[in-house]
């Protein structure tokens, strides 16, 4: 049998296209991708060439059809329908459905579904129109960088909600769905379109930004309910619907982005001296393993890692993965100079070493030279890693924020991360901020500070914690001799209360929080001991 091209479809579509407006253009185009599609399935199955040029005038039709509901209302709609019969289409309306069958297809779509394909239409417009008036309208109040940098705040919420009529062009659009008077006003001033927005601190040279934009609008004269209609149609509109707003995520995205970011980046800058921020959260272990668990690319979907553990780490969850994405890919592809240094310091903390694997995976070797995949090792090893991402993604001069470095490591390890902590400034140009309950780090760090021991002491140490540790100790030893430790203390207490505490202090007199506690078991067990005597 004799079988038809596609390519004359996809003509007879343009000339169609040409007459439309670029909004009607756009919203006729993502329909003609499915219908072309199952237009080539049923010419695969060779249909003849007579039966394909009905296929073609019944897809002009559909998308004739679907611009008019999109520029036009019900009766230019019922126009259309008209002249597809006029072609050798049947038409006809039954249990109210407009039903439309020409060989070898036939769709039925519900006349009260006409207005929502229209009201699809004007969420498209006006979602469309944010990024292009409303973002210039958003004012930063919310977002000024030095709350964000300097009272150490990692996220940022703020909401903008525009009435309708505050568009320029959502009057025009609503009288094109058939509003008129009173309905018209109503309309333009009891609805809106609110553009909400969580910003996160990304570093040097991003913010990200998550929208979710929701516009308000009544349906003129109600929404019909759907008896019987096309699934490919159907599916096709959604798929218009969620592109759309997809764009204007990703647009208004960087339009903000540029903006907050160069705020940001300024205040860290003129203010702290700081090019980029990171900030490396808790449970990093549990979150690298389920990453890792995930995909074999674990990092390339932040729409789904979202919402698998968005709930247990919010806030900081996207900033995050980001960036630890970029020291992953970074790690399996390429390192710098200051990257490759940076890992091999690590050797000494992790008693072992992350190398790239097939498949795109995370090895780890530990010192005995077995390998294992990082999903399968320790959680030592787990925790290290979140951190490395981290790191391995920054710039110079950039400020990293740590919580709880010393979780889930042992004390050897624990004095190793002081060690690391301390190294990073000379590895990398970073400067390091942690909050710990670690009387190891906060003991360790001290002794850098006021003893500033040179390279061999600090190999001296690593021997004695770590003896069986070889790789990464000269490195590790080297950093540390090499940088300028500048260490500032501050105990937090529970009554709300902040204090600066000497390095000195905590050699000599007690660790803030720590040594009272351990005072008061000495105490309670000696006269627990004496009672018993």
């Amino acid at each position: 049998m004799q079988t038809a091209e596609p390519r004359p479809i996809v003509n007879a579509l343009r000339a169609i296209y040409a007459k439309l407006s670029p909004l009607d253009r756009y919203a006729a185009g993502r329909v003609e991708r499915r219908l072309s599609a199952r237009i080539a399935e049923y010419l695969e199955r060779e249909f003849r060439a007579e039966a394909s040029s009905s296929v073609r005038r019944l897809v002009s039709g559909v998308v004739e059809l679907v611009a008019a509901l999109r520029s036009g209302g019900v009766e230019e709609a019922r126009t259309v329908l008209g002249r597809m019969g006029e072609v050798g289409l049947k038409v006809a309306e039954a249990g109210g459905s407009v039903v439309v069958r020409g060989p070898p297809m036939e769709w039925a779509v519900d006349v009260g579904v006409l207005r929502q394909m229209a009201v699809d239409a004007f969420y498209g417009f006006m979602a469309e129109l944010v990024p292009v008036r409303g973002v210039d309208a958003v004012r930063l109040e919310p977002l000024e960088p030095l709350d964000v940098v300097g009272a150490q705040r990692l996220r940022v919420e703020a909401e903008r909600r525009y009435p309708l009529g505050w568009f320029g062009q959502a009057g025009e659009v609503l009288r094109r769905l058939g509003c008129g008077g009173d309905e018209l006003e109503r309309l333009l001033f009891s609805s809106s379109v609110s553009l909400h927005f969580d910003v996160g601190v990304g570093g040097r040279s991003s913010v990200w930004l998550e929208f979710r934009i929701d516009t308000r609008a009544f349906s003129p004269g109600g929404a019909g309910r759907v008896e019987k209609t096309d699934g490919g149609l159907s599916k096709a509109l959604d798929e218009y619907v969620e592109e759309l707003v997809s764009k204007v995520v990703r647009r208004s995205a960087a339009y903000l982005s540029s903006a907050v970011v160069g705020g940001v980046r300024g205040a860290l800058r003129s203010r702290l001296g700081f090019e980029g921020l990171r900030f490396v959260p808790f449970g990093r272990s549990v979150l690298v393993l389920a990453l890792e668990s995930a995909s074999r690319e674990p990092y390339a979907r932040p729409v789904y890692l979202r919402r698998l553990v968005e709930e247990f780490y919010p806030g900081v969850l996207a900033s995050y993965v980001y960036w630890a994405s970029e020291g992953r890919r970074r790690l399996l592809e390429w390192l710098d100079e200051a990257g490759a240094r940076v890992l091999d310091a690590a050797a000494p903390l992790l008693e072992g070493r992350l190398v790239p694997g097939a498949a795109g995976r995370v090895m780890y070797r530990d010192w005995r030279g077995s390998l294992v995949e990082i999903r399968l090792s320790s959680a030592l090893v787990g925790e290290v890693a979140g951190l490395l991402f981290s790191l391995l993604s920054v710039g110079g001069r950039s400020l990293v924020l740590v919580e709880e470095p010393e979780a889930q490591l042992h004390p050897g390890a624990q004095i190793a991360m002081a060690l690391f902590l301390v190294s990073l400034p000379a590895l990398c140009g970073c400067r390091v901020v942690a909050t710990t309950h670690s009387d190891l780090l906060a003991i360790t760090m001290s002794q850098l500070a006021v003893q500033r021991p040179d390279r061999q002491w600090v190999v001296e140490l690593l021997a004695r914690v770590l003896p069986h540790v070889k790789e990464g100790v000269d490195v590790l030893a080297g950093a540390v001799a090499e940088a300028a430790v500048d260490l500032r203390i501050y105990e937090f207490t529970r009554e709300g209360r902040v204090a600066a505490v000497r390095p000195e202090d905590v050699l000599g007199k007690e660790v803030p929080g720590i040594s009272r506690v351990i005072d008061e078991l000495t105490d309670w067990a000696f006269r627990l001991a004496s009672r018993r005597r």
